[in-house]
């Protein structure tokens, strides 16, 4: 959160401020189903969302999720599957128009995975 809060202090208000980072959000939710607890540092929610930003969009969990309250907050997924962890998982890309407000999902094609039973 040390360079979270730096990077806020640094935001002009004159224009638009996105937040892009490649942490977990504390409470995100893995492919695999399971809430992230512990185990390595994740930002809080409420912190990230109380800063200057128009938008907070992070990586690294794969599973694209967006979360609650404004302003908007997501973990944008990935363009690709990297395991059998994420069969299940829609890939793609966010497009975020921070003139109009709005955010865009793109669904892309992205290589298949299969469990035969």
């Amino acid at each position: 959160m040390d360079i979270v809060r730096g990077l806020a202090a640094k935001v002009d208000p004159s224009r638009p401020a996105v937040l892009l980072g490649h942490w977990p959000v504390a409470g995100c939710t893995m492919s695999s189903g399971q809430i992230l607890h512990g185990g390595e540092p994740a930002l809080p929610l409420g912190e990230l969302q109380a800063g200057p930003w128009d938008a907070v969009v992070m990586g690294h969990i794969h599973k694209r999720q967006v979360f609650p309250g404004t302003p908007f907050t997501c973990h944008v997924g990935a363009m690709t599957r990297r395991d059998f962890g994420e069969e299940d998982d829609p890939c793609g890309c966010l497009i975020l128009d921070t003139d109009a407000g709005t955010q865009t999902w793109h669904e892309l094609p992205a290589r298949r995975f299969f469990t035969w039973n």
